[in-house]
């Protein structure tokens, strides 16, 4: 990655961030938010604590849910360290492209909170 297409990544990931905060963009943002997160998240996450329970683990769904937001930290930790790694041994291009990712997967659970809010102040009553 270029270091002006790093940039512009950058910019746009800001911008996405930026446009999650007021209530007009924000709400809507928030509505595909929750579209992903029950069909991607939570019903994976119902099924895989319904298995474990049903194999003898004491795992709820909230300890299910932990778990996995501890996996996705991890791997935005990991792409993080690859970025560093790379950008130290010299593949500047390698470095730009693994922080690009790494802010955009460190900005997605930022938007969701932010986005679920803006969706919160807009509801009726």
């Amino acid at each position: 990655m270029s270091e002006r297409s790093f940039r512009w990544a950058l910019i746009a990931i800001s911008a996405m961030i930026l446009l999650s905060i007021p209530t007009m963009p924000g709400a809507i943002i928030g509505v595909f938010f929750g579209f992903g997160l029950a069909f991607f998240v939570a019903g994976p996450g119902w099924i895989i604590s319904g298995a474990l329970q049903k194999h003898g683990y004491a795992a709820s769904f909230e300890e299910v849910m932990i778990a996995l937001a501890a996996i996705y930290g991890g791997i935005v930790v990991a792409m993080g360290a690859l970025a560093a790694m790379g950008w130290r041994s010299g593949n500047k291009e390698l470095g730009r492209l693994l922080a690009a990712k790494t802010a955009l997967f460190a900005a997605l659970p930022i938007m969701a909170w932010l986005s679920m809010n803006a969706m919160a102040d807009a509801w009726p009553g």
